[in-house]
């Protein structure tokens, strides 16, 4: 029988690497290759893998975005998430995205990890009781529209708009006739705000939840 072929993104070296040993350990598991950032996608696509678990110490905001990128260029990818506790409140925007599986890292043993590999290899979905319960709370009480384009202020869009055009740091406070310290300030707040962290993620994220429509 064929081994089911897993694709590790995102945590630290040291992790992924225990990770990876730790799957290989029940025999019927290959780790194909482990990947993170901009390059998830396309190692995806080249290793073609069963299942892609993302890492629980992948930032939250950054655990969404990768589910987006691969689905966007692999749609049958089966996606498992590593989440924290705290993280279950995520869980209802990452099925919306395409992720099949959720396993609560603090509360997971190597047994039942590879339990669930096997079973979102078939396609079945899998999720730990507490985002079951997130899943379920939010049906029956729907949060309000996501409001981070109110959240944001005017000056801050602004920013956020030459970001996404691709302007400098140095070209920015010259457009908006501000200095280069107050543009970085304006940034670490846009960064606060959204939950991201690098301009890529910030203009990502501005153009999936059309904040400056």
């Amino acid at each position: 029988m064929d081994k089911i072929k897993v694709l590790i993104v995102g945590g630290y070296d040291l992790f992924r690497k225990g990770l990876w040993l730790v799957l290989e350990s029940a025999g019927d598991i290959e780790v194909v290759g482990e990947a993170n950032g901009e390059w998830v996608a396309k190692k995806a696509c080249e290793l073609l893998p069963d299942v892609i678990l993302i890492n629980v110490e992948t930032p939250k905001r950054g655990k969404l975005e990768i589910v987006s990128l691969i689905k966007n260029e692999l749609p049958e990818a089966n996606i498992v998430l590593l989440i924290g506790n705290s993280e279950c409140e995520y869980v209802v925007e990452a099925v919306k995205r395409g992720a099949i599986g959720y396993v609560l890292a603090e509360d997971i043993s190597v047994e039942n990890l590879v339990n669930v590999i096997k079973r979102t290899s078939r396609g079945e979905a899998f999720a730990h009781p507490n985002a079951i319960k997130k899943l379920f709370h939010e049906l029956a009480y729907p949060s309000p529209a996501d409001s981070s384009n109110e959240i944001l202020t005017k000056r801050e869009k602004d920013v956020l708009q030459l970001i996404i055009n691709g302007k400098a740091n140095k070209e920015i406070a010259g457009e908006l006739s501000i200095g280069v310290t107050t543009v970085k300030s304006f940034i670490r707040k846009i960064f606060k705000k959204l939950e991201v962290a690098n301009r890529a993620q910030a203009a990502s994220e501005a153009l999936r939840s059309h904040l400056l429509e």
